[in-house]
Parts: C-alpha cells; structure tokens; sequence
C-alpha cells in the first residue's frame, strides 16, 4: 500500500513539469509584440501555397492570449491579410522575396509590426518545413 502511495505521489509531482515543456518550446517559436496582445512566428517556414500549390515562404501571426471580444487587422507590406478573433486567433501570412513587414492592429492607436526578410531562394529546393 505504501509503495502505491510514493509511486503515485511521484507521478503527480511530475505531471507539472511535463506540462510546462511544450509552452516553453513554443514560446520560443515566436516573437510577442510590444503590445503583448500579438505575436508573429519568429522564423520564416515553407510551405505549400494553397491558391497556387508552389512551396512559398509564410509565417503566422495573430493574437496572443486573447480575450473573447479580440480581433486585429493583420496587414503585410500594407496589404490586407485577414482577420483575426479570438474564435479564430492565427492566420497565414505569405511573404514574398526581400523584406517583408507584417502588422497586427489591434485599433487604431495599437499595432505591433514585425520584419522578416526572405532570400530569393528561400524556398526554392525546400520541401514544406511545417
């Protein structure tokens, strides 16, 4: 009986630890804007287009721990993207060659920016990386 008890005990003491690692590698993944509202990943990925089909580069960018009414306008290069929400946090940005600047507006006065600059190259002999 005592030994269920210590290896339960043990189980449970380690439960928290386990949970804390996925957050903590994703935290690296991405940056968080000043705001602490947004965030955009922190690398350019590859991955399949789904309009053209081509391996493209892309990042994703949106809200970060939003709360129920949340939503931003997330712009690249000053052209419109999407709309994000809380019901829907995350979109795909598609970047092209050079430098890129992604935006996430919360309104009117609060937007966090985020550069990223692409190769022309990037992903030309790239299989999807995501």
């Amino acid at each position: 009986m005592n030994c269920k008890k210590i290896l339960f005990s043990g189980v449970t003491a380690l439960l928290p630890v386990i949970a804390l690692q996925a957050p903590a590698q994703a935290a690296v993944d991405v940056q968080i804007g000043a705001s602490g509202k947004t965030f955009a990943s922190s690398q350019v990925q590859c991955d399949r287009h789904p309009a053209t089909g081509e391996v493209t580069p892309v990042v994703e960018a949106g809200l970060f721990n939003p709360k129920r009414t949340a939503s931003a306008s997330v712009t690249v290069n000053g052209a419109p993207v999407a709309t994000v929400t809380a019901d829907h946090p995350i979109t795909d940005v598609w970047l092209a060659a050079g430098d890129n600047k992604v935006v996430v507006a919360l309104g009117k006065k609060t937007a966090d920016s985020y550069t990223f600059f692409v190769a022309a190259d990037r992903c030309a002999s790239h299989w999807p990386s995501r």
